[in-house]
């Protein structure tokens, strides 16, 4: 186990160069840069913004500034934000902490409901019930996210069950420890369900498939021959069996929860680092914007190394294969 997270850290470094390299390749194909933003304000005196592109190096070829950037993060230093005023690494911290809580609460949601849910209808395949479940699911992983989170924002307009916006309300500091808890849940609640719906419906058709084609193997039935109790055969022998295929889809699964939690948050004002990194994009803060991408870029790293030690420490022939 500790060989294979070795390995898959350092295959992890050409990586993360790769796709800051190309992220600041393309951040400079566009024209102009914050300070460019400024020249247009007559009140600036220009000679200002020429000290100010001097002092952070945008004078300079974009090679020569990545280069420069790449020595910063070394020394634990991702830039200085333009529009906010204040270092790139203390404001990105917060923002990261509200996509991860985001991505796994959603996560868990569909987990707790796709797995009892798949389940059920592999024990119940090609019944009423089962088709039932089928078709909502295939019918649900043809709805694109950004029309949930429109349609849930509808909702709770007309509806006032839910705020709309921000993470907890401007008064929280009068609050209790447990009246800010709830606070939080509840401005939790609706981006998260949005968020869950896609990531439900693929867990729950890959629960049924893998756990329906496990009880149809051989040694199934000779599990049953043996007496044992459909309960053990179900969790102990069943489940486990068909844990494999789940696991791997957990790195896929990650990948496009980020993605939606980038969307969800864009579109219901949630403050996590998709919606920095869309502010930031538009106020062409270079630096915020490689920051936000490459913690986004570990993050999802992350989830796919997660996922390799799940399958290892789950299936002991994946860990004797590393070996």
């Amino acid at each position: 186990m500790l060989r294979r997270l070795i390995q898959r850290l350092l295959i992890s470094i050409p990586l993360i160069l790769g796709i800051t390299f190309f992220s600041f390749l393309l951040m400079h194909t566009a024209q102009g840069d914050f300070l460019s933003s400024m020249q247009l304000n007559p009140q600036i005196d220009q000679r200002t913004i020429q000290t100010a592109r001097s002092q952070f190096g945008l004078d300079r070829p974009w090679y020569v500034q990545y280069e420069k950037w790449m020595v910063q993060i070394l020394h634990g230093n991702l830039g200085y934000s333009f529009a906010f005023q204040e270092p790139v690494g203390s404001m990105i911290g917060s923002f990261a902490e509200n996509t991860i809580l985001l991505s796994v609460t959603s996560l868990g949601i569909a987990l707790l409901i796709a797995f009892p849910v798949g389940i059920f209808s592999a024990l119940k395949r090609n019944s009423w019930i089962d088709r039932i479940i089928q078709f909502i699911s295939t019918a649900g992983m043809s709805v694109p996210t950004i029309l949930v989170a429109l349609l849930a924002l509808l909702v709770a307009s007309r509806t006032q069950w839910f705020p709309i916006g921000g993470r907890q309300q401007v008064l929280i500091s009068e609050m209790s420890w447990g009246e800010n808890l709830l606070d939080l849940l509840h401005h939790l609640a609706l981006p998260a369900l949005v968020l869950s719906i896609n990531p439900t419906i693929l867990y729950i058709r890959q629960v049924r498939s893998n756990v329906a084609s496990v009880l149809s193997d051989p040694f199934m039935t000779s599990a049953q021959a043996k007496g044992l109790h459909p309960a053990r055969i179900l969790w102990a022998h069943a489940l486990r069996n068909a844990l494999n295929p789940i696991i791997s889809l957990f790195g896929f699964s990650f990948a496009n929860l980020l993605n939606g939690a980038f969307l969800v948050e864009i579109i219901m004002s949630w403050p996590g680092l998709g919606r920095l990194t869309f502010d930031a994009l538009l106020a062409r803060d270079l630096y915020l914007v490689m920051g936000s991408l490459t913690l986004a870029s570990v993050m999802l790293m992350g989830g796919n190394l997660l996922a390799d030690l799940l399958m290892a420490w789950n299936d002991p022939r994946i860990r004797r294969a590393s070996v």
